[in-house]
């Protein structure tokens, strides 16, 4: 069974895009970040699901494999932590404010208990913060 990690970046006030629907902001790069990202990052493909994402993924899960890596994305990621298929969840708050926009859990509709696995700082200013299911 391979792990199911989402990855999301997040302003300090817990924003995925700005009001205007922006990302640029979560972009900062120096060599030490660069270095983690491509590190972390895998050739793959991309997959296409159909009306019962949950479903889909529990199957891909079941197949031999490194693991299944979802980027942004907080309907994608809201559905599979709904269903308790998310493994690792990956925060990366960035040093900026936002003041408001679009957060990555906005259409949760249920709690989602979580427990710190470990956080790891960066040069940049970014922290990211790895996060499993609390039970």
């Amino acid at each position: 069974m391979q792990p199911l990690i989402a990855f999301i970046t997040t302003s300090m006030d817990g924003y995925f895009a700005d009001s205007a629907g922006d990302m640029s902001w979560a972009h900062k790069s120096d060599p030490e970040w660069l270095e983690f990202v491509s590190g972390n990052a895998s050739q793959g493909g991309t997959l296409l699901f159909g009306d019962d994402l949950p479903g889909e993924m529990h199957k891909l899960k079941q197949q031999s494999g490194k693991g299944i890596c979802i980027l942004g994305s907080g309907t994608i990621v809201t559905q599979l932590a709904e269903a308790r298929l998310i493994d690792e969840l990956q925060i990366v708050v960035s040093p900026i404010v936002l003041g408001k926009g679009k957060t990555p859990f906005e259409t949760l509709k249920q709690r989602l208990p979580l427990k710190l696995l470990k956080t790891r700082s960066f040069t940049n200013g970014n922290v990211i913060h790895y996060y499993g299911p609390a039970a």
